[in-house]
């Protein structure tokens, strides 16, 4: 059985896809967040870091993503 990773980056290069850089940029933002989750000690500088604004924004780029 293979090992798990959440890690994003490292599961498009895995699969060998060669997304746009502007895609990337956001795989590689949302590989990032993903890993701050699973730590909740840093959810109040998570909190702060990544306000409404920011997540409104990422969250655009996470479905352009999807979308193509």
């Amino acid at each position: 059985m293979p090992p798990k990773t959440h890690n994003l980056v490292f599961l498009v290069g895995k699969i060998g896809l060669k997304p746009p850089e502007d895609m990337y940029d956001t795989i590689f933002k949302l590989s990032r967040i993903s890993i701050q989750t699973r730590y909740p000690e840093d959810l109040e500088k998570m909190q702060e870091e990544y306000n409404r604004v920011v997540a409104g924004k990422i969250l655009q780029e996470s479905e352009g993503a999807l979308h193509g």
